[in-house]
């Protein structure tokens, strides 16, 4: 390998800058946004990108280099893991059944990996290389596994023919820098891990891939230097996981060059200070404001960069922040009998991950762990990071966890439920939010419910991510004129409809009032600020949750400066039939049935509407198809209203509530009480 003289010239820059102070100050701007252009604030450039120190005549050094092992000055492996870690896995074959039989399932997928070709370079929707990227990330788990756990030396030669052909690429796709930070754990991982099967060729081929196509990418952004550097100044999942793929790749190269070392730790650096972002991003009891999907996605390489610091004993201080080691709670309390609750660009799907097992080690929080153990025992999905954090005597319990949650700060969630790991649980997720949120939807005030093993109100979550305009945001965005993106697709409330959406792109919402105790509780969310610019001056939405028997009140007071024509929506696959105060979804095997009571206003009456734009609204092509109906109130020409509902879930054969309750002003309400 032939060392870069401009790369040693940018790191002796970059470090001149970290030790005169730069580096380990607080962001100058705690929005999650640089308070000044790259560059100007000095750290990011240097003052003169073209001088350019004389090339050093290096051959015979780099033939030397070539025609030897490189030399470690630190053990291996330190990627994820140290040796003691591997030590113990191996030991937990030996002793647990369980193990064993997560092991079997692995290395049959690590064998079988002979029937596949290495992947190709393939940017199959013209933006992202990222499919690949992740599949060579799980092949470099699986395979390095096998490699360490049998010393099959197979393992690793078919690992080193998925390297070398990434290697042989034309680049990561610096462009979508996701792209590279994936590929760059990916190769990091195989390197670490199988480093002593390579010989002297493999092990420079993959090394200098990792700094071309991967380090030297992002130290350009780190300095600001490309129209991709954005990330390193967001507060969201991009920066986890390009700050934690690049610092994999800096610590499986780092103690074999110093002129690279040099480089190294000035990326190691700038990864620590811009993964504070996120880190103090999470709520005060880890709630994550892009929802569970990218909480699964942001939190994967967050451990992934947590892990390895720690595996390379440098792991930074602020590590240790109490929402971090909350965190495990917000997929488990998110997460209904039948999925998720799915706001902004989610899905349903369960937001479980093998992070569960680090968090729950790490956090001194089992039940996290017990309850990863039961997805595994559901969908048999092991990976090679289950065995390596798994602890078999965890101890925990997932039923034991509250049936109630908030989640403040994140995407101001709050969820209810009748009981854990039970298929015919009732589970009621609504939220508020921060319209600004990346990922999110205009869907403040929006709901989910569960009850007997069916989704009665869905939430759509994301269409098309390569929708013209759909990463538009703010006012006047054009993600704003999809569907499932607007108020009109959510569950929650619409004032004047026109071309423009309901709510305030740039506005926060926020829970103010949550309160539980053993028969059910209440959350109270202030949507005023979302829908000021509509003429609102106040506007409350509660929710009441009963335990037993479950129902759920949806209670919303407005009040408007002048008169406005106000929409109540709420979205079922279920059948629906409809009466004028009295609405009854039906699930199609017959099986339960979630009747719908019309409490006030006494003049409305429910109707249907199909899930589609308004007629004053958007609508571009391209948009998904939306299943199902509508169920809908219309309040015209009003200035104030209190709109209350009460959903009750019943099994086949119980009768309908004979009592229908009296309605009380929000500022009134107190919990249900045994």
């Amino acid at each position: 390998m032939v060392p870069d003289p401009n790369r040693r010239y940018l790191v002796a820059v970059a470090l001149a800058a970290s030790l005169a102070g730069c580096f380990g100050d607080e962001p100058a701007d705690d929005t999650g946004q640089d308070a000044t252009a790259p560059g100007e604030d000095g750290t990011d450039a240097p003052a003169d990108d073209t001088t350019q120190p004389a090339a050093e005549d290096d051959a015979a050094d780099d033939a030397d280099d070539d025609a030897e092992l490189l030399t470690d000055d630190l053990p291996r492996p330190r990627v994820l893991a140290d040796e003691a870690a591997f030590d113990r896995l191996t030991d937990l074959i030996e002793e647990e059944e369980t193990v064993a039989d997560w092991f079997r399932l692995l290395e049959g997928r690590a064998s079988r990996l002979d029937l596949h070709p290495p992947k190709e370079y393939d940017i199959g929707d013209g933006v992202r290389l990222l499919p690949v990227s992740r599949e060579v990330l799980e092949r470099s788990l699986t395979l390095g596994l096998a490699y360490r756990l049998t010393d099959e030396v197979a393992y690793a030669e078919r690992l080193v023919e998925e390297l070398a052909a990434v290697a042989d690429f034309p680049d990561w796709n610096p462009d979508h820098f996701l792209d590279v930070a994936e590929m760059t754990a990916a190769t990091a991982i195989g390197y670490d891990w199988c480093h002593d099967a390579f010989d002297a060729t493999e092990q420079a081929m993959i090394r200098e891939a990792i700094l071309t196509h991967g380090l030297e990418p992002a130290e350009r952004a780190y300095r600001g230097l490309e129209p991709y550097s954005w990330w390193r100044t967001v507060d969201h999942n991009w920066n986890f996981v390009c700050n934690g793929g690049i610092a994999m790749g800096a610590v499986a190269l780092y103690g074999q060059h110093a002129e690279d070392d040099e480089f190294l730790e000035y990326l190691l650096e700038q990864a620590e200070r811009s993964i504070r972002r996120p880190f103090d991003a999470l709520g005060p009891y880890g709630g994550w404001n892009e929802g569970p999907d990218y909480w699964v996605y942001g939190l994967q390489y967050a451990v992934y960069y947590l892990a390895t610091m720690a595996a390379f004993d440098e792991l930074p201080a602020f590590a240790a922040s109490k929402p971090m080691y909350r965190t495990g709670a917000f997929p488990l309390q998110i997460t209904g009998p039948t999925g998720a609750f799915n706001y902004g660009d989610g899905t349903p799907n369960v937001p479980s991950s093998p992070e569960l097992f680090w968090l729950a080690d790490n956090a001194a929080a089992p039940a996290w762990a017990d309850a990863r153990e039961r997805h595994l025992a559901r969908d048999h999905r092991v990976t090679p990071l289950d065995l390596l954090w798994y602890d078999p005597d965890h101890g925990g319990d997932v039923t034991g966890l509250p049936l109630d949650a908030h989640f403040p700060g994140g995407d101001h969630a709050a969820t209810f439920r009748t009981a854990h790991e039970d298929a015919t649980a009732v589970f009621l997720g609504c939220k508020a939010g921060d319209n600004e949120s990346n990922h999110t939807a205009l869907d403040a005030g929006t709901f989910v419910l569960d009850a007997y093993g069916t989704r009665w109100v869905p939430h759509w979550g994301r269409d098309d991510y390569n929708l013209p305009g759909y990463w538009d945001t703010g006012r006047g965005g054009d993600r704003w004129d999809y569907y499932r993106m607007r108020p009109e697709g959510q569950n929650t409330l619409v004032f004047d409809p026109s071309s423009a959406p309901s709510q305030d792109p740039e506005a926060v919402a926020e829970i103010e009032v949550f309160e539980r105790t053993d028969a059910g509780g209440i959350a109270i969310a202030d949507l005023s600020p979302v829908y000021e610019r509509r003429g609102i001056a106040s506007c409350r939405r509660g929710f009441r949750f009963e335990r037993n028997p479950a129902s759920v009140l949806i209670q919303d007071e407005f009040g408007a400066d002048e008169a406005v024509d106000c929409y109540w929506f709420m979205h079922t696959e279920q059948r629906l039939s409809i009466g004028e105060r009295t609405a009854v979804l039906s699930a199609t095997d017959g099986a339960a049935r979630v009747v719908a009571e019309l409490i006030e206003p006494a003049d409305a009456r429910f109707d249907e509407l199909p899930p589609e734009p308004l007629p004053s609204s958007p609508d571009p092509d391209g948009q998904a198809d939306n299943p199902g109906t509508k169920l809908a109130i219309a309040l015209p020409d009003r200035t104030a209203a209190t709109i209350a509902v009460r959903l009750t879930p019943l099994p086949t054969g119980e009768d309908e509530p004979a009592e229908t309750p009296s309605v009380r002003p929000l500022a009134d309400w107190e919990p249900p009480t045994v």
